[in-house]
Formats: structure tokens, sequence, C-alpha cells
């Protein structure tokens, strides 16, 4: 992934990026660049934020979903268990009427 410059870029009249040794009146100042890139860091902080708001609330449906399929779990071997058991007893029922 290649990342973007902060810097911005400045152009001279002719289109030309002006060269190191060109004194130009239009270079940004170290302080408009620590500006610009103090902008930057704000917006990714608050991108940053809101991403972790939202895995916090995936966190916690999460934890939540996490609890009713335990619950759907212990259900579904109950019935399992029950089924099991009901279906022995008349498998044994039927055996005995057979004799």
């Amino acid at each position: 992934m290649r990342r973007s410059t902060i810097v911005p870029t400045i152009t001279n009249t002719t289109g030309n990026v002006p060269s190191a040794n060109s004194h130009n009146n239009f270079a940004p100042s170290p302080n408009q660049i620590k500006a610009v890139q103090m902008n930057h860091l704000a917006d990714q902080l608050s991108q940053l934020q809101a991403n972790l708001s939202h895995l916090e609330n995936h966190v916690h449906v999460t934890a939540i979903q996490a609890e009713a399929i335990r619950r759907m779990g212990a259900l579904q071997a109950s019935l399992l268990m029950a089924s099991g058991r009901v279906l022995s007893e008349s498998n044994t029922t039927f055996r005995q009427e057979e004799k």
C-alpha cells in the first residue's frame, strides 16, 4: 500500500515543481507544513475513535449473542437427551408387547 504525501506540492506558473534551489514565495513554511500534518493526524484520530466505537458495539453484541447461543446449545442438548430417553422407553415397551 502506497502512502500519500502529507506535504502539499507547490507548482509554479509553468506547471513545473520548483527546484530546491529556486526561491519561491509560495513555498509552505514549516509551521504550515506542521499544521497540515496536525490536521491529518486529527482526522486519523477521529476515524480511529469512530472505528473503536463501532468495535465496542460489535463486541457488546457478540457477548450477548454468545450467551444466547450457549443457552440454545443447552436447550438442544436437553431436548436430544429427552428424546433419546423417550425413544428408548417406547422401544423397550414395544419389544415387551411383542413377546
